[in-house]
């Protein structure tokens, strides 16, 4: 959403705990690494990846990396710059191998995340009697 990057590490803090976020990993890291360069900007700092990290303090271990596919992982986080080298190859391992190394980050699903990850679409029919001669949103 557009206000996201302006909510503060508390209430950041307080969604990535949220079980019941109905969202990809890769997508909520997506949304994070959007913060932290807003957030590295409101502190004045230079965005780079050791900044951005600086500023996710915490709340980077609540991203649930183990839950992306291995694609997912190598085209966002392992490519970031954010995670550390170690944590990228205990990822990677975790991905591959059997039996699973542990890798400091959650592995337990969300609650809501079980089946297909669901969109919503508003306003998908305009009644012509508002005057509206536009399309709908799909």
């Amino acid at each position: 959403a557009d206000g996201f990057t302006d909510i503060d590490i508390e209430t950041l803090s307080a969604v990535l705990d949220r079980d019941s976020l109905r969202i990809k990993e890769a997508k909520i890291f997506s949304a994070i690494v959007r913060w932290s360069e807003a957030e590295c900007q409101r502190q004045a700092l230079p965005v780079t990846s050791e900044n951005k990290r600086s500023v996710l303090g915490r709340v980077l271990n609540k991203i649930r990396f183990p839950l992306m596919t291995v694609e997912e992982f190598a085209q966002g986080p392992a490519q970031s710059g954010i995670l550390t080298d170690r944590e990228t190859v205990s990822l990677f391992l975790h991905f591959t191998v059997n039996p699973k190394p542990p890798v400091g980050f959650l592995d337990v699903p969300r609650c809501s995340m079980i089946g297909k990850e669901q969109t919503v679409c508003r306003f998908q029919q305009i009644e012509s009697r508002w005057g509206y001669s536009g399309t709908s949103d799909k």
